[in-house]
């Protein structure tokens, strides 16, 4: 059984080139962007989702001058600071080289994730496809998921969105494919072994609810924050200025945060920050944004219990890991081969390519 992990940014997944046999080389692509196993990945697919990728972004990358961008990194820049034309070009520059693998490797495990499906003889329903997109479609109504909505202004359509939907689908089922393999039974030793290595996994930790904003530049992050200050509502603070979602809820909410599991200059905010307190502007160069918040509610940590007390918890911690780390052995076999199997164009190779 084999499965494959669909990468995201995301915002994921991916889809690379190859011909059978021994793999193949440029002059085999037919002036295409990449070939996996012999069906071709054109330049007409690329650059559309490099368009949608780039306003889901915010970006307006267009080289060699890419004088949108510079334009934009300029009214972002602090007061006092004055970089150069040069600078900034470079800035856009290295955004645009990373979009650029990060739509190819989008598009090709994109492409593995279907021929993994088909060799592992796993399906997707037109009921399960209806069904995910009319999830997404509920998330872009109610303002939870603007991404999508900048996605679909730049030529995102429904089917564009179903196939999507059924790609998610088939990586679930393969992951999950890959769990329900048997794993052996458990020693006693084995499970206090595992206790003693990962005690952290039975503490707990300090958590907080928070809701977040997510702007396009640090003018509008201090804008956002000026207003929840003079007392402006949060969901109409929220709808105005959240152009760069951090959470797929409606309002931004996200409950029981623990330390470590936002962004890491989020994380340090978050840290110091005491219930009913706003924070920010932070900067987050995941996705480009300047970001603001509140934490809503906080519960402090509690100590390690004992092994007997959670011995039952452990059993259960240890089932998981076995079933993730063979999930994760199969993805790796799984990327191997369709990796060997993939064929970029010169100019646009990544390292999920053969002949990166």
């Amino acid at each position: 059984m084999r499965s494959l992990r669909l990468a995201a940014a995301a915002a994921a997944a991916c889809a690379l080139v190859s011909l059978a046999g021994c793999g193949g080389g440029s002059d085999d692509l037919h002036g295409n962007a990449a070939v996996v196993d012999g069906k071709p990945i054109s330049m007409a697919t690329y650059d559309k989702w490099m368009k949608i990728n780039a306003q889901a972004a915010g970006s307006d990358l267009v080289p060699p001058d890419f004088a949108a961008c510079v334009a934009q990194q300029r009214e972002a820049t602090p007061k006092g600071s004055q970089p150069t034309t040069q600078q900034l070009k470079d800035v856009c520059e290295q955004r645009y080289q990373q979009l650029r693998e990060q739509t190819m490797t989008f598009l090709i495990q994109s492409a593995w994730t279907a021929a993994e499906a088909a060799r592992e003889h796993v399906s997707v329903s037109d009921q399960e496809v209806r069904q995910r997109v009319a999830a997404l479609n509920a998330q872009i109504k109610d303002g939870g998921d603007q991404a999508i909505e900048q996605m679909k202004k730049a030529g995102l359509t429904d089917a564009d969105l179903d196939e999507q939907a059924k790609l998610t689908v088939l990586q679930e089922k393969l992951r999950a494919k890959a769990a329900a393999e048997t794993i052996p039974q458990p020693t006693s030793k084995q499970l206090q072994s595992f206790y003693a290595h990962n005690k952290q996994l039975f503490a707990s930790p300090e958590r907080r609810d928070v809701q977040l904003i997510g702007t396009d530049s640090k003018r509008r992050a201090e804008q956002a924050l000026a207003q929840l200050n003079d007392g402006a509502s949060w969901a109409s603070v929220y709808r105005k200025f959240n152009r760069k979602a951090l959470a797929t809820t409606a309002d931004g909410k996200l409950q029981a945060v623990p330390p470590g599991a936002l962004p890491q200059p989020i994380d340090k905010a978050l840290s110091g920050t005491r219930k009913g307190q706003l924070f920010g502007p932070v900067r987050n160069d995941i996705n480009d944004s300047w970001v603001i918040g509140q934490v809503t509610g906080y519960e402090p940590a509690r100590p390690t219990p004992t092994y007997d007390k959670v011995h039952a918890d452990v059993r259960q911690a240890w089932e998981a890991r076995q079933h993730q780390d063979k999930a994760q052995a199969q993805a790796h076999e799984a990327a191997k081969h369709w990796k060997a199997k993939t064929v970029c164009a010169p100019a646009l190779t990544v390292p999920v390519c053969s002949n990166s």
